[in-house]
């Protein structure tokens, strides 16, 4: 939730709805770049993967938000905004964006 309204995944197709328009009446590719919800953020995972699906369904290419540049952003940490280092298991943060990157690999 953000004020009144909640950013799940129809409120985020209805918000790029016209990037959407966009990229279709133009013929052009759309690339995201440096997205997250910081990592202690109440349902931050459920957003990425939101954000990521709708991506996904309109083919535009995406990166997650610049790898260990900031600890918030930084997958590899415990959600708990305390943690004080990267997790040696595999956060959940990790296994969600690799799930994604793996619909991504070359087809041989």
């Amino acid at each position: 939730m953000i004020g009144d309204t909640n950013w799940n995944k129809d409120q985020i197709r209805k918000y790029l709805q016209p990037v959407v328009a966009y990229s279709k009446a133009y013929n052009v590719a759309i690339y995201v770049g440096e997205f997250s919800a910081v990592r202690w953020s109440n349902g931050g995972n459920q957003w990425l993967a939101d954000v990521i699906d709708v991506m996904e369904e309109n083919h535009w290419d995406w990166s997650y938000h610049a790898f260990r540049e900031w600890q918030g952003w930084d997958a590899e940490y415990p959600a708990a905004k305390e943690a004080m280092g990267r997790s040696q298991e595999p956060t959940p943060r990790v296994t969600l964006l690799k799930s994604y990157f793996a619909l991504n690999q070359a087809k041989l």
